[in-house]
């Protein structure tokens, strides 16, 4: 009995230590909640790519869920000393430098 008190007390102080915040870093100001603005369409013609679901693949095949659409730059990209011609954009945000126009083959499914 004393040992079940004992193990729902430590139960119950390692869940009062924890907390459900998340700390973000953000490096020139704190984020803000930007509201209360209207709606407005993507930009379009000339200049603009629009990439939809379909784009975004992991060779051969279409994933919605976690592909890649590869992107050529307008111009070249130094990043740590290396110059870059394409990204690859991740259906969930993330870019990667490409050296290339193809994605590499760890990345795709």
């Amino acid at each position: 009995m004393k040992g079940n008190l004992f193990l729902a007390g430590v139960v119950v102080a390692a869940l009062a230590v924890t907390s459900a915040v998340a700390q973000v870093y953000v490096e020139f100001m704190p984020p803000m909640k930007r509201g209360n603005r209207p709606y407005t369409l993507l930009p379009s013609g000339a200049g603009t790519t629009v990439y939809t679901a379909n784009d975004f693949i992991t060779n051969p095949n279409v994933d919605p869920d976690d592909g890649f659409v590869v992107a050529q730059l307008p111009f070249p990209f130094e990043f740590n000393g290396t110059i870059y011609n394409y990204i690859a954009i991740n259906v969930n945000g993330f870019i990667m430098f490409l050296d290339g126009p193809n994605v590499p083959l760890g990345l795709v499914g």
